[in-house]
């Protein structure tokens, strides 16, 4: 792990080498979770808030995204958003 730096910050780099903030994660997160809002046939305003939602189909995508982020990327993206 580079020292420094957040767990989830060391477990991701941008093509650049820079590593991502939680701010860039949980902007990246929430983009995935309207995505998936847009597929149940949904929209919400871009910078929406998906992982401070309390809506049931909105929290789904949220965790939706999580799921994915944690697969793909393999960052907790919930310690980083206050979950």
């Amino acid at each position: 792990m580079d020292a420094g730096l957040a767990p989830s910050q060391a477990r991701y780099r941008r093509p650049s080498g820079r590593a991502m903030t939680d701010k860039e994660f949980i902007a990246e997160a929430n983009a995935l979770a309207r995505d998936f809002y847009g597929l149940m046939g949904y929209g919400v305003p871009k910078g929406y808030r998906f992982h401070r939602a309390t809506h049931p189909k909105e929290r789904l995508c949220w965790q939706m995204a999580v799921v994915a982020f944690e697969r793909l990327r393999q960052t907790a993206i919930d310690g980083i958003a206050g979950e």
